[in-house]
């Protein structure tokens, strides 16, 4: 028996990427918006175009009504944390996604992977990590988490988080080339793309390991 069946975003080419329930049984969908028009909330964190941006929302148990619509925040991935907080990571090829100051990585470097046989380079994905508001209205905290240098070959993308009791984040995903804040080194024989596991404290300021 379908108990409900709804269609989000209005008239925006958007996809779906990850979903959460929060203890009340209020529904939180998160992903991207591939078009302009994706529709934001008053009083919700937004963006003036939705293109090619994430974004987060939530609905009533009943799937029948929008409590709030943010854009150019979300991802792939969603975490709650005990107060209601809502942690979302993911990964974006774009420049500008917000980041919060005194956060971790505050500006993302350009990247680019390999096309074909190298003679075009294409951008790398940007990770990133966001802890927002219950009600989706601010960013508490935002950060990049990727290598830092002038020119960032590989990508690095993220497929997960969780949130412990303390309010520490976790992310992991697959590094493909380039590099990485690792705090212990990959063996000399790693493979060109391989996953990896990273802690952050609950300021989102520093990598723990």
């Amino acid at each position: 028996t379908v108990i409900f069946s709804v269609l989000v975003g209005g008239s925006a080419n958007s996809t779906a990427e990850a979903i959460a329930l929060t203890p009340q049984g209020q529904i939180l969908i998160s992903g991207m918006s591939n078009s302009s028009g994706f529709p934001a909330t008053p009083g919700a964190y937004a963006v003036a175009d939705s293109n090619q941006h994430p974004f987060l929302m939530e609905l009533d148990a009943s799937a029948s009504t929008v409590i709030f619509s943010a854009t150019g925040i979300g991802g792939n991935s969603l975490a709650l944390d005990g107060a209601g907080n809502i942690f979302v990571s993911g990964s974006t090829t774009l420049l500008d996604y917000p980041t919060t100051p005194g956060a971790y990585q505050t500006t993302f470097t350009p990247s680019f992977v390999c096309s074909g046989l190298c003679q075009i380079g294409s951008p790398g994905a940007q990770q990133y990590l966001s802890k927002v508001n219950p009600t989706g209205s601010q960013v508490i905290y935002s950060t990049g988490i990727n290598g830092a240098m002038a020119y960032r070959g590989g990508s690095t993308q993220n497929t997960g988080l969780a949130v412990d009791t303390a309010g520490n984040a976790y992310v992991t995903g697959v590094l493909d080339g380039g590099v990485y804040p690792f705090t212990t080194a990959p063996p000399n024989n790693a493979p060109y793309e391989f996953g990896f596991l990273t802690k952050l404290d609950p300021a989102g300021a520093t990598v723990l390991y």
